[in-house]
């Protein structure tokens, strides 16, 4: 077995790795929960809205193990959700001492994503409240990819939204007038919300498998061009220039770019809002197109029109981060910049570390071919695996 033989082998050892420890992964299953705070004077109202799926993991609500959760078990398992939250959710006023005013009753809300226990607590302090410590550490120990998106509210409060990871460190709430300074030059908003939302896109681009796949079927051919998957090609020669390819990627890129900022602001502002399964069917099925595409094209390839016009559905998914949100139109637009810088900067990161490696793997005629036919390949199943679940609403990989 010749030396390009041995990288190919070891090439599609590393990519069936990568791509099998990527199968568990839910794409649009990210764990997140919503926290709304609101006070005006000396009265506190608090929202925690958590995904069912994750508190059966850690409490294991199924009590039947018949995999469905039913109203019963919920309500059963009650006390163990409250204390869980009391635990992990927690706040206290600055310079003021509050008590809760009753207990939550259960409840339960549909969000995009599935069924979300509700706990809706008010408190009455002694004195008005002019700041607020808030410790959340939610899910910390068993999903270090849990996020909350916090909205902040109220007549005493700057209204503003921050995505929120679990953390030992207090978070600062302060009244408007106190908040007002600090916030006036972002539209109402602090700079670390701002920065928190960028990070919020950088990890949902990075936890997005489907958009990742999505973006790496169009990157495969745009490097492993078929003329270098079939024939040893002299790297000195004009097809093999890393101009050339690079320019041919940032095209590509670009094209998706554009495409899914127009329509994750058109999603964002409500101005076009389509169904949330229809978006999640047609991304999935534009990796399957994307990628069983490569397996036939052997000429130009139009990964630029391909990127744009799927480009436009993933925006709606990308939208589904922010749709939770109900921030003042000026708020609105700067949440939605800066969670778009974040989606952005975590694209290039996936576009800079993915481009060099299929770089090298092109200087190979036969590692190319089993690159881009076998990751084509995977793409496309993964693909159609996730068309099944979304069309037909079952569920065929692991949470």
């Amino acid at each position: 077995m010749s030396a390009a033989q041995h990288l190919a082998v070891r090439l599609a050892l590393l990519a069936g790795l990568m791509t099998a420890a990527a199968l568990p992964v839910q794409a649009h299953q990210a764990s997140t929960a919503y926290l709304d705070m609101n006070w005006q004077g000396t009265e506190v109202n608090q929202r925690v809205d958590v995904a069912l799926r994750d508190l059966d993991r850690d409490l294991v609500l199924d009590r039947n193990d018949d995999g469905q959760l039913s109203w019963g078990e919920v309500r059963q398992a009650w006390p163990e959700i409250e204390a869980l939250l009391t635990r992990h959710v927690h706040w206290q006023a600055t310079g003021a001492r509050c008590e809760p005013v009753a207990a939550p009753q259960p409840q339960l809300a549909a969000h995009g994503d599935g069924q979300y226990v509700v706990v809706q607590t008010r408190w009455r302090c002694d004195a008005p409240v002019q700041a607020i410590q808030l410790h959340y550490d939610l899910f910390k120990q068993t999903d270090p990819d849990h996020r909350a998106l916090l909205q902040v509210n109220g007549t005493d409060a700057s209204n503003q939204a921050r995505a929120i990871t679990p953390s030992a460190e207090a978070i600062e709430l302060v009244s408007a007038a106190a908040g007002s300074g600090a916030a006036a030059s972002t539209g109402g908003l602090s700079w670390p919300a701002l920065v928190d939302m960028v990070e919020q896109g950088v990890h949902h681009i990075l936890i997005g498998t489907d958009h990742i796949l999505f973006l790496l079927a169009l990157l495969l051919p745009a490097v492993l061009s078929w003329r270098a998957a079939t024939s040893r090609v002299d790297a000195g020669s004009p097809p093999d220039r890393l101009r050339t390819v690079a320019v041919r990627v940032f095209k590509i890129v670009s094209a998706f770019t554009v495409a899914h900022s127009v329509t994750l602001a058109l999603a964002t502002f409500n101005i076009v809002s389509p169904p949330t399964r229809l978006v999640e069917s047609v991304i999935a099925l534009s990796i399957i197109v994307a990628a069983v595409s490569n397996l036939f094209r052997r000429g130009h390839v139009p990964g630029v029109a391909m990127a744009f016009c799927f480009g436009l559905m993933h925006g709606f998914g990308f939208a589904n981060a922010l749709g939770e949100l109900a921030l003042q139109q000026g708020q609105l637009a700067a949440n939605l910049l800066a969670f778009n810088v974040g989606v952005e900067s975590g694209q290039l990161l996936i576009v800079l570390g993915v481009m060099p490696l299929l770089w090298l793997v092109r200087r190979h005629a036969t590692a190319s071919r089993w690159v881009l036919q076998g990751g084509s390949v995977v793409i496309a199943v993964m693909g159609g695996v996730w068309l099944a679940e979304r069309t037909l609403e079952i569920q065929i990989l692991p949470v």
